[in-house]
């Protein structure tokens, strides 16, 4: 399989790095800054792999730094690792429909809606789609072990990442996948399975900027974690709205309590400090936090689902980003 990854990022690198190991022939579409790099090889950090905890392993691919050039290659399937607003800027998404000759099309990243909006842009393509269970960064983190920068990621043990979408796209990459050590599964409808799952992360990132990023806040705010858990609710009953699916009966036990417990755990379940990273990586991506805030609660609108909590959070987020110095 000869695949093409569009966003050579923290996550597009990570797939990189299993789709080759798979036996994939891996191009990567970079900036022309990450040129030079890219082509010297890309530091990875792998952290299941104690080995390469602080010791990179690294990837080399095909390199390109242009997108009409990297198309006159034929591929069998090309990864959009981009994040949601990245998709909507320019014209790049119109041309990849136009120039990507009879490539299957895999969502890497950003929301599963953004499905419709590639479909728009690419008629007629066999169009992939992946729920992420990866928690992948630049590293070193801020006050993190001095190591040479790169990428480090970490997949959860006992999780899969699921995907789902047409059999022409999905078998090979899930098969390459599989052969690379990734654990991924395929599930009917990944849309709807991540209509459930994404609300936990999704409302406690929301709850921990209020809380300046603080686990400690977190967890001793009396207002904050229940917020979460309302907005969670919430989401979930627009889940149920638009799918026509029953909330899976494990989240009736999602409780603020719950939340707190994991939040302690962290420390001794996760080979790097998850409070730092959160604060690090949704503070690179707040345009798109708020971005999918919006979305979410006009959808809530368009569906007749009540979401005071998830507004009563976006609210607190916009005003805590109000006081902040601009830099």
């Amino acid at each position: 399989m000869r695949i093409l990854i569009i966003g050579a990022g923290a996550i597009g690198q990570a797939f990189a790095r299993h789709f080759q190991r798979g036996g994939a022939d891996v191009h990567l579409l970079v900036r022309p800054r990450q040129q030079a790099q890219a082509e010297a090889g890309l530091p990875l950090y792998p952290l299941n792999d104690k080995r390469h905890q602080t010791t990179a392993d690294r990837l080399t691919a095909t390199i390109h730094v242009d997108q009409d050039s990297a198309l006159q290659t034929s591929f069998d399937v090309i990864a959009l690792a981009v994040s949601a607003t990245a998709l909507r800027k320019g014209d790049w998404l119109e041309r990849l429909g136009r120039d990507r000759g009879h490539a299957g099309i895999l969502g890497l990243s950003g929301s599963v809606d953004d499905a419709d909006l590639i479909a728009k842009h690419c008629p007629g393509a066999d169009i992939g789609w992946v729920m992420l269970a990866i928690i992948s960064f630049t590293a070193p983190l801020p006050g993190g072990t001095d190591v040479e920068p790169g990428i480090a990621y970490w997949l959860p043990p006992l999780s899969k990442i699921a995907m789902s979408g047409p059999d022409t796209v999905m078998t090979p990459v899930v098969d390459t996948l599989l052969r690379g050590g990734m654990p991924v599964k395929r599930v009917p409808n990944v849309r709807v399975d991540a209509a459930f799952a994404s609300p936990i992360l999704t409302q406690t990132i929301h709850a921990l900027e209020c809380g300046d990023w603080s686990f400690s806040t977190l967890r001793q705010d009396p207002e904050l974690l229940p917020l979460a858990v309302a907005s969670m609710r919430e989401s979930w009953a627009l889940a149920e709205r638009v799918t026509g699916q029953k909330r899976p009966f494990a989240l009736r036990f999602i409780r603020p309590m719950a939340l707190r417990a994991v939040l302690v755990a962290s420390r001794w379940l996760v080979p790097f400090s998850l409070e730092q990273f959160f604060a690090y990586h949704y503070q690179k991506v707040a345009d798109q936090t708020v971005f999918l805030a919006d979305a979410h609660l006009k959808s809530g609108s368009e569906h007749g689902v009540e979401m005071p909590a998830a507004t009563e959070l976006l609210r607190r987020i916009r005003e805590r980003r109000a006081t902040l110095p601009t830099s």
